[in-house]
């Protein structure tokens, strides 16, 4: 841990290991570059709005998979609802483990809406060592976004 990420109170020290990731085009190793196996301080109102966007998510995934599965087989909303259960999950690993992402569930049955809130969110996220990811994430939602108003109808 460096000299600029002393934690506060209110904050959680995490720390990183390198994950494996996923997304519709291929699998890679990601591996967090200098701060792998050293502390990264979260503080509780960045580990509340990674929670958000995690349930933001997850609720999407259920309200795709609940129209692809009405529109039957090779349904191609299935690949929408494939692309954001695994960004949630992405999302999901900048947390650590002891964190609970649970809370309300989001309000809306508009998969873009409900996207555009969680890009919206993941934009908020900066000064802290996860905001890169969360950057990285961000253009991922929004590329889903995109995906989903093709779908709309």
């Amino acid at each position: 841990m460096t000299a600029d990420e002393v934690p506060t109170p209110g904050s959680k020290v995490v720390h990183r290991f390198t994950r494996i990731f996923t997304d519709s085009r291929s699998v890679r190793i990601y591996r967090a570059s200098d701060v792998r196996e050293q502390g990264v301080v979260v503080d509780g109102d960045t580990a509340e709005t990674v929670a958000g966007v995690v349930r933001l998510l997850r609720r999407t995934a259920e309200r795709a998979w609940i129209r692809a599965k009405g529109e039957g087989p090779r349904s191609s909303r299935q690949l929408l609802a494939l692309g954001v259960d695994l960004t949630a999950e992405e999302v999901r690993n900048l947390l650590p483990d002891g964190i609970d992402v649970s809370g309300p569930t989001p309000a809306g049955h508009d998969e873009a809406g409900l996207l555009r809130s969680a890009e919206q969110l993941l934009g908020t996220i900066i000064g802290v060592p996860v905001a890169g990811d969360a950057a990285r994430l961000r253009v991922r939602v929004a590329d889903l976004v995109a995906e989903a108003n093709t779908h709309a109808g």
